[in-house]
Protein backbone atom coordinates (compact mmCIF):
# COMPACT_ATOMS: atom_id res chain seq x y z
CA UNK A 1 0.00 0.00 0.00
CA UNK A 2 2.85 2.37 0.82
CA UNK A 3 4.47 1.73 -2.56
CA UNK A 4 1.22 2.49 -4.39
CA UNK A 5 0.68 5.68 -2.38
CA UNK A 6 4.21 6.87 -3.07
CA UNK A 7 3.80 6.01 -6.77
CA UNK A 8 0.63 8.13 -6.90
CA UNK A 9 2.50 10.89 -5.08
CA UNK A 10 5.37 10.80 -7.57
CA UNK A 11 2.96 10.75 -10.53
CA UNK A 12 1.03 13.73 -9.19
CA UNK A 13 4.20 15.72 -8.53
CA UNK A 14 5.60 14.91 -11.97
CA UNK A 15 2.48 15.58 -14.04
CA UNK A 16 0.37 18.17 -12.23
CA UNK A 17 0.66 21.89 -11.66
CA UNK A 18 1.14 22.70 -7.95
CA UNK A 19 -1.52 25.41 -8.23
CA UNK A 20 -4.27 22.85 -8.90
CA UNK A 21 -6.34 22.11 -5.82
CA UNK A 22 -6.85 18.49 -6.79
CA UNK A 23 -3.09 18.01 -7.17
CA UNK A 24 -2.47 19.40 -3.70
CA UNK A 25 -5.14 17.12 -2.26
CA UNK A 26 -3.74 14.08 -4.02
CA UNK A 27 -0.21 14.86 -2.81
CA UNK A 28 -1.31 15.40 0.79
CA UNK A 29 -3.57 12.34 0.80
CA UNK A 30 -1.10 9.99 -0.83
CA UNK A 31 1.75 11.24 1.39
CA UNK A 32 -0.33 10.63 4.51
CA UNK A 33 -1.41 7.18 3.36
CA UNK A 34 2.10 6.25 2.29
CA UNK A 35 3.77 7.40 5.50
CA UNK A 36 1.06 5.79 7.62
CA UNK A 37 1.31 2.48 5.77
CA UNK A 38 5.10 2.53 5.99
CA UNK A 39 4.99 3.32 9.72
CA UNK A 40 2.49 0.52 10.34
CA UNK A 41 4.62 -1.90 8.33
CA UNK A 42 7.72 -0.99 10.36
CA UNK A 43 5.85 -1.26 13.68
CA UNK A 44 4.18 -4.47 12.53
CA UNK A 45 7.55 -6.22 12.62
CA UNK A 46 6.89 -9.77 13.62
CA UNK A 47 3.35 -9.23 14.83
CA UNK A 48 1.92 -11.27 11.97
CA UNK A 49 4.35 -14.15 12.50
CA UNK A 50 2.49 -15.55 15.48
CA UNK A 51 -1.02 -16.82 15.77
CA UNK A 52 -3.42 -16.13 18.51
CA UNK A 53 -4.83 -13.27 20.42
CA UNK A 54 -1.55 -11.57 21.33
CA UNK A 55 -0.34 -11.47 17.72
CA UNK A 56 -3.64 -9.96 16.59
CA UNK A 57 -3.46 -7.40 19.40
CA UNK A 58 0.08 -6.38 18.40
CA UNK A 59 -1.02 -6.11 14.77
CA UNK A 60 -3.99 -3.94 15.73
CA UNK A 61 -1.76 -1.63 17.77
CA UNK A 62 0.69 -1.32 14.86
CA UNK A 63 -2.13 -0.47 12.45
CA UNK A 64 -3.60 2.09 14.86
CA UNK A 65 -0.24 3.78 15.35
CA UNK A 66 0.45 3.78 11.61
CA UNK A 67 -2.91 5.41 10.96
CA UNK A 68 -2.13 8.04 13.59
CA UNK A 69 1.25 8.81 12.00
CA UNK A 70 -0.40 9.16 8.59
CA UNK A 71 -3.05 11.47 9.99
CA UNK A 72 -0.45 13.66 11.71
CA UNK A 73 1.47 13.99 8.43
CA UNK A 74 -1.72 14.85 6.52
CA UNK A 75 -2.88 17.38 9.10
CA UNK A 76 0.50 19.10 9.24
CA UNK A 77 0.69 19.23 5.43
CA UNK A 78 -2.82 20.66 5.23
CA UNK A 79 -1.95 23.30 7.80
CA UNK A 80 1.17 24.15 5.81
CA UNK A 81 -0.82 24.61 2.62
CA UNK A 82 -3.35 26.80 4.41
CA UNK A 83 -0.55 28.90 5.99
CA UNK A 84 -1.67 27.78 9.41
CA UNK A 85 1.41 25.80 10.41
CA UNK A 86 3.28 27.30 13.30
CA UNK A 87 5.36 25.59 15.96
CA UNK A 88 2.44 25.97 18.36
CA UNK A 89 -0.12 24.35 16.05
CA UNK A 90 2.34 21.59 15.12
CA UNK A 91 3.01 20.87 18.79
CA UNK A 92 -0.72 20.87 19.51
CA UNK A 93 -1.40 18.32 16.74
CA UNK A 94 1.46 16.04 17.72
CA UNK A 95 0.69 16.23 21.45
CA UNK A 96 -3.00 15.53 20.84
CA UNK A 97 -2.14 12.33 18.99
CA UNK A 98 0.48 11.40 21.61
CA UNK A 99 -2.08 11.88 24.38
CA UNK A 100 -4.59 9.76 22.47
CA UNK A 101 -1.99 7.00 22.08
CA UNK A 102 -1.12 7.09 25.79
CA UNK A 103 -4.80 6.90 26.65
CA UNK A 104 -5.48 4.01 24.27
CA UNK A 105 -2.35 2.12 25.38
CA UNK A 106 -3.05 2.40 29.10
CA UNK A 107 -3.90 -0.85 30.81
CA UNK A 108 -6.79 -1.01 33.23
CA UNK A 109 -5.62 -1.43 36.80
Amino acid sequence: MAAVAFAVLAFAVATRDPAERIAVGVVIGSAGIGVGALAAWIMFGGAASGHGRRARARAAVALRRGAAVGLVVSILATLRVADGLTPITAAFVVLAFALAEVTLSARAS
